[in-house]
């Protein structure tokens, strides 16, 4: 029912609002080097949010040629309209190969699935 008694700009900004609160709740926004990247589903709204820490941005701004991060992020939003495996997996290339786990840049936290219902 709230779904369907709610807007399409009140869904994506409850959608925003969780994902960034759990980006800081897990931690993912204290790593050393700032490369904290979350992927939140939120089945209710049917929507996906990509947040990536400042590190991660600047390195992606600079091998996509991209010079605005906020034109990257939405690049990013439109292709995860459609949440598929291969989109998660194909994110995984993009940051092995551009922000790749190093003795510089530790992965410092676990890259498995957290699920939360609230």
């Amino acid at each position: 029912m709230r779904r369907l008694f709610s807007s399409e700009k009140f869904r994506r900004k409850s959608v925003r609002t969780a994902a960034a609160a759990m980006f800081y709740e897990a931690g993912i926004a204290n790593t050393n080097a700032e490369m904290g990247v979350l992927i939140y589903l939120s089945l209710l709204e049917r929507r996906l949010e990509l947040i990536a820490d400042r590190g991660v941005l600047k390195k992606c701004l600079l091998t996509t040629g991209t010079t605005n991060s906020s034109n990257f992020i939405r690049l990013v939003r439109i292709q995860t309209q459609r949440v598929s495996r291969k989109l998660i997996e194909r994110l995984g290339e993009v940051l092995a190969t551009h922000v790749p786990a190093t003795g510089e840049n530790p992965n410092e936290l676990p890259d498995m699935p957290r699920f939360e219902l609230k």
